[in-house]
């Protein structure tokens, strides 16, 4: 480019730079016009796509308000879900399918299982599976934990956040202490108590669709007997051994066992040869408990009922047994005002064949079912699975809500 500016020294360079000079300034005329052509085209095309945007917005919002409220993803005749419902749904269901852990933290020497899984097939309407431990080492994995209210431990363990502790017991409240450090503490109970929230009974009765036949003439002509009873337990809460004593000054009572003269075999909680004999010999068998306390009837009772035996079970209470015992299939010492006028009616009603089988042929309508872990662990398995998986309830005092008006102290 330099040669262009270089001076000539005769006519024909003079005119030679004047020629290049011009030639210089038409070229550089046409790069200002093609620059400004093309920034005016950027100019017009960028204002063309913001009406256009603006344009469809406008439109979008006309749209909007010409439809109204916003409106539910999903209808139907019964329910109206919205958007945000479907987000705590979506919600729930994620959280749903972890795996809810229920631990044994002192499980009793009694209970057989080890760990195991329960799901829909042991549970139908369980959404997602539950694992029942009974090694400590799973207490911080676990969302549920149940303490055994017979031995709990010496020290309150630390509760975890989230968790929810259930008080178990199926014993009466005369064998065990709950001390006022475990105040607080717990949100369930799992006891046979029928107002628990999870209820472990020894049994239930049902009535049959069909009742048994027997040759109820041949079954009262068989026995010879009166009363029977097979104890171990010489010293009870409910002072039964006392009052079989004062019975004993009217009626007839043999009494096997450790706590009686008679012999017949080992002690069992289910039904031996002994309990046969005895239901074909004796037309009364003492079912009695060691305590008196609301709900609580073991499987003394429910023996009858499991295995079908054609004699007629005596109990001492409680006095709501016939909430869940059907009248007139039993006879309870709670209901006369001493020893001597229960005497008198079991002979009222063991010397009159009719009166006895009536007893019997009531009976004989129902039938019993055993409890099964699933009956209390499914529900307690759904709950805290549920999408607010903690508890706001805390029961103040366990203790009180063992004893508030629940035995009687003879």
């Amino acid at each position: 480019m330099d040669g262009f500016y270089k001076v000539g020294v005769n006519k024909d360079n003079g005119y030679r730079l004047s020629f290049e000079r011009g030639m210089m300034r038409r070229i550089q005329w046409h790069y200002v016009v093609l620059v400004l052509g093309v920034c005016l085209s950027i100019h017009l095309l960028g204002n063309l796509v913001v009406n256009n945007f603006h344009q469809r917005l406008n439109n979008m919002d006309m749209h909007k308000r010409s439809l109204g409220p916003k409106t539910p993803l999903i209808q139907n005749k019964n329910s109206v879900v919205s958007n945000q419902e479907i987000l705590n749904s979506a919600n729930y269901k994620s959280n749903s399918t972890k795996n809810i852990g229920i631990l044994f933290y002192n499980k009793p020497s009694w209970m057989s299982f080890e760990s195991t899984v329960i799901d829909s097939t042991r549970c139908p309407n369980l959404k997602q599976k539950c694992t029942i431990y009974t090694n400590n080492k799973n207490y911080e994995r676990s969302k549920g934990v149940i303490f055994c209210g017979e031995k709990l431990p010496s020290k309150v363990p630390e509760k975890k956040k989230g968790q929810v502790w259930t008080f178990f017991s199926i014993e009466s409240p005369f064998l065990f202490s709950v001390r006022p450090e475990w105040k607080d503490k717990f949100s369930w109970t799992m006891t046979y108590r029928r107002d628990s929230d999870f209820t472990y009974f020894y049994g239930k009765i049902q009535k049959r669709e069909i009742p048994l036949s027997r040759n109820y003439p041949e079954v009262f002509k068989r026995k010879n007997k009166t009363v029977s009873w097979a104890v171990s337990n010489c010293n009870s809460f409910s002072k039964r051994e006392e009052y079989v004593k004062k019975l004993q000054k009217y009626i007839s009572v043999d009494e096997y066992g450790k706590c009686g003269k008679l012999k017949c075999g080992q002690r069992s909680a289910g039904v031996t040869d002994c309990h046969k004999k005895f239901a074909e010999e004796y037309k009364f068998y003492l079912a009695v408990e060691n305590s008196i306390c609301k709900d609580y009837t073991t499987e003394k009772l429910f023996n009858f009922f499991f295995y079908d035996l054609p004699m007629i079970p005596i109990i001492n209470g409680p006095k709501n047994a016939r909430e869940y015992i059907p009248n007139g299939t039993y006879i309870n010492m709670l209901d006369y005002a001493s020893p001597e006028e229960l005497a008198k009616d079991l002979e009222r009603i063991g010397s009159n064949e009719t009166l006895y089988s009536e007893y019997l042929k009531e009976k004989d309508k129902y039938t019993g079912s055993r409890f099964r872990w699933e009956v209390a662990l499914c529900p307690m398995c759904s709950r805290l699975q549920e999408n607010s998986l903690t508890s706001s309830k805390i029961i103040p005092d366990i203790s009180s809500w063992i004893w508030n008006d629940t035995c009687i102290r003879p």
